[in-house]
């Protein structure tokens, strides 16, 4: 299996759940387990929360025309998984799946919009933390 380097954007992703912590005044978010094998977000998924990776492995992929799996990238412990339907009402078209059992926190849809509209630190944090990852996402391909 291929395996990411370490994602510069673990820091990012690690002060984003602390900034969300402290924006909704909450000791920590509800936990979501996913066995390994499970789709935690695809095309056909309506996603409706931003998760942090607490422990285990999500394997990032898209279908390439022919079917196969085309890697994408692997989250692990501090990361965290935006949808884009979520952020910006577009189309999903990557595949985010558990490698191993996995711990998810789960920043609810009403919570995201709340600290979207509401908190400048917020946005200070998720608006790089988007655009490095499209950065990212843009020197693979």
């Amino acid at each position: 299996m291929l395996r990411a380097a370490p994602s510069p954007l673990e820091s990012t992703s690690a002060s984003l759940r602390k900034v969300v912590l402290a924006e909704l005044k909450l000791p920590s978010l509800p936990r979501k387990r996913v066995p390994a094998g499970t789709l935690v977000m695809g095309p056909e998924t309506a996603t409706e929360s931003l998760y942090f990776v607490r422990d285990g492995r999500i394997w990032l992929y898209r279908l390439a025309p022919t079917g196969e799996q085309v890697f994408q990238g692997e989250l692990g412990p501090g990361d965290s998984l935006k949808c884009p339907r979520m952020l910006c009402q577009h189309e999903c078209h990557a595949f985010a799946e558990a490698t191993v059992d996995t711990t998810l926190e789960v920043l609810s849809k009403p919570l995201f919009d709340h600290l979207r509209r509401d908190s400048m630190l917020f946005n200070q944090i998720l608006v790089p933390e988007l655009s490095d990852q499209m950065a990212d996402l843009d020197r693979r391909f």
